[in-house]
């Protein structure tokens, strides 16, 4: 004698709805992606235009704006355009430049009043917006940030400092564009 379970009505069709339940929100999650990196989906090219510069480094806008075209397009979703063309327009202004030395110690076999600089680290300071140019509105703006890149003076160059700080301030433009939700 086999044992069967009882028919219960109605069981079949709540299987197959949950089962079907099941798969809607399983395909409907493989269709989602995120599409404009935090810009509004008309916003397709943008314009990276030169910083001005404010500050006391000849070149460091051109290795800002260098290092934003290299990285606009893959974080926020964007092609590169000319000014004149695209959607949108980042620019901005690059209010100070900086070299400090946060960390140091007496030197304990000088005879004078030398330090050894354990750490050193580079300051940017800046401003920058993204604007909609078919729609004439700002999507965003940042002023007063502060970039900073730290670096080992014992074994490393300014630059390596100079760049961090660059790769920071790219990165804080990246997220204020993608806070923009």
């Amino acid at each position: 004698m086999s044992q069967h379970s009882p028919k219960r009505p109605g069981t079949r069709a709540a299987r197959l709805a949950s089962t079907l339940l099941a798969c809607a929100v399983l395909l409907s999650g493989c269709l989602y992606s995120f599409t404009g990196g935090g810009l509004p989906r008309t916003i397709r090219t943008i314009a990276v235009v030169p910083f001005e510069n404010a500050s006391t480094e000849p070149v460091l806008s051109t290795d800002v704006q260098l290092r934003l075209q290299d990285q606009i397009p893959r974080k926020l979703g964007v092609r590169l355009a000319d000014q004149r063309v695209s959607d949108a327009v980042l620019r901005g202004r690059i209010t100070g430049f900086d070299e400090s030395a946060p960390a140091f110690r007496a030197n304990p076999t000088s005879t004078t009043d030398q330090v050894d600089v354990l750490q050193a680290e580079v300051h940017i300071t800046f401003e920058a917006e993204i604007y909609d140019v078919r729609q004439d509105k700002l999507l965003w703006k940042g002023s007063g940030i502060a970039a900073i890149g730290h670096y080992q003076p014992t074994s490393e160059q300014a630059s390596a400092g100079r760049q961090r700080a660059i790769d920071q301030m790219v990165q804080k433009i990246i997220e204020g564009a993608q806070s923009q939700w």
